[in-house]
């Protein structure tokens, strides 16, 4: 049976208005703990701010506290809780998008990378029935 994305999404997600500047994002991100805020105009997603997007804007030079984050986000890649976790993924891939927004009604949660990380982990050291898995204690040095 395939696993729905709602299974593995982080939420509720953390938001942010499209015409804030990227230093108020950044204070932002760093109070929730997050690297992602979805940027949300009139109730709906728009896009995707990430921890990435707001450092590329520093480097070329644009001033944090000028910069919209209207300017430096990602398009929004918005799923239903119901797609699969291959078929989000495929649509992260495919887009190169560094997260999904997982939308049902006025609720809000992402999928990020590290959350797709995280699955991969629970799905491979998850035994199938009958069987175990040995988990080392301790990584091998590479």
């Amino acid at each position: 049976m395939p696993h729905k994305i709602a299974e593995f999404a982080s939420g509720p997600a953390r938001t942010i208005p499209p015409d804030v500047s990227l230093s108020v994002a950044l204070r932002a991100m760093r109070a929730s703990r997050v690297r992602h805020l979805i940027v949300v105009e009139h109730s709906r997603p728009i896009g995707v701010l990430t921890l990435h997007d707001v450092h590329f804007a520093e480097a070329e030079g644009r001033d944090p506290d000028a910069t919209m984050t209207r300017a430096a986000m990602e398009p929004a890649l918005v799923v239903s809780p119901e797609a699969t976790l291959t078929q989000v993924v495929a649509r992260m891939l495919a887009s190169k998008s560094s997260a999904a927004v997982v939308q049902r009604g006025s609720d809000l949660a992402i999928f990020t990378t590290t959350d797709a990380l995280a699955a991969l982990a629970r799905l491979l050291l998850s035994p199938l029935p009958g069987q175990h898995v040995l988990v080392p204690s301790t990584i091998p040095p590479g």
